[in-house]
């Protein structure tokens, strides 16, 4: 297949699901495996940033990317540890102490474990208080999300098992935090995105004004409304970031290439290699450090992670250098799960 003709292909399919499923967002799509040898073979926007101003997405719209996030906290904590900062076999205790985090969990958990969902927290997502903490600008500090989960007994022993909770992320961005000194914003612009050029990219704050921010939307019973409000200083570490289809690209191709921004040794672990648990649904998949890792028949392992929060929902960021991003959510109450 040509070029032309493998842009045609993506041109019709994507065209026809933005008819059928109101797709409203950005594509790009990209071969190679590092910086030297990157193609990008396709890349175009699709319906409107704003629907009640009739302003068109362009390659350079900013949308909410929800649980991507976690892969950038995993590098900012990852970083840490190379700086000697951090351990990541350590107990969470020997950096966060009661009545920041309980002792008798702090003693158990390591940052590892949260790293890849094998912590036993509950998920915050998936709680009662959750439609109504999303909504409240309660949340001064990273600190302050802990409250809703942090004294609720495990739904697992540590290290047991996996499942996924977006906690185990509110509770690392917290650490960073800690061990650092810094903002994790802070600390995130600085060990992450700078180094690697990534400007389009950030932490959203609901009160801040950000040029080129696409508005969000949900399909509520076939139509389309606003997305109902979540105050961002709430997904944190888990969810709260924003990023163009671009940026996502130089992300990906920056974590395929040792010491472009981690070492090889970090990688390893990034990527949870050997795997410790493999992901209950399919033996062949497992979680890295905010990743979903999977080998196919062929011995080709296959990396990303996909992500959803009000207003937004995001295709997997992955080593074959599909990028989606959207501004249409789900209305569910663990809408920011993935």
């Amino acid at each position: 297949m040509t070029k032309t003709t493998f842009q045609q292909a993506c041109e019709a399919y994507i065209e026809a699901h933005a008819q059928k499923r109101h797709y409203s967002g950005a594509v790009l799509v990209a071969k190679g495996s590092g910086r030297d040898d990157q193609e990008v073979l396709f890349s175009k926007a699709y319906g409107l940033a704003n629907r009640e101003w009739d302003v068109p997405n362009t390659i350079d719209t900013k949308f909410r990317i929800g649980s991507v996030t976690k892969q950038f906290t995993a590098a900012a904590v990852l970083r840490l540890v190379e700086q000697g900062k951090l351990d990541l076999d350590a107990p969470m205790s020997t950096y966060l102490s009661s009545p920041v985090f309980p002792a008798d969990k702090g003693d158990i958990l390591t940052a590892f474990l949260l790293l890849t969902h094998q912590s036993g927290l509950p998920n915050c997502t998936d709680l009662p208080e959750y439609e109504s903490a999303i909504a409240r600008k309660l949340h001064a500090a990273p600190v302050d999300t802990l409250a809703y989960f942090k004294d609720l007994p495990f739904e697992f022993e540590p290290g047991t098992k996996v499942a996924y909770s977006n906690s185990n992320y509110q509770v690392l961005t917290v650490l960073i935090e800690t061990v650092s000194g810094e903002g994790w914003v802070d600390v995130l612009r600085k060990e992450v995105l700078e180094p690697l050029g990534l400007n389009d990219t950030g932490v959203e704050v609901s009160s801040k004004l950000l040029k080129h921010r696409a508005s969000g939307y949900e399909l509520e019973d076939g139509k389309i409304q606003n997305a109902s409000y979540v105050d961002m200083g709430f997904p944190l570490g888990a969810g709260a970031m924003y990023s163009t289809v671009g940026d996502l690209h130089r992300w990906t191709v920056a974590l395929a290439e040792p010491g472009r921004l981690l070492s090889q040794k970090s990688l390893d672990r990034m990527y949870n290699v050997p795997a410790v648990f493999p992901d209950p649904k399919n033996e062949n998949t497992w979680w890295g450090c905010g990743l979903m890792c999977e080998m196919d028949a062929t011995g080709l392992r296959r990396i990303e992670h996909g992500g959803s929060i009000n207003g937004a929902f995001k295709r997997p960021a992955s080593f074959s250098f599909l990028m989606c991003a959207g501004s249409f959510g789900r209305r569910s109450r663990s809408r920011g799960r993935r």
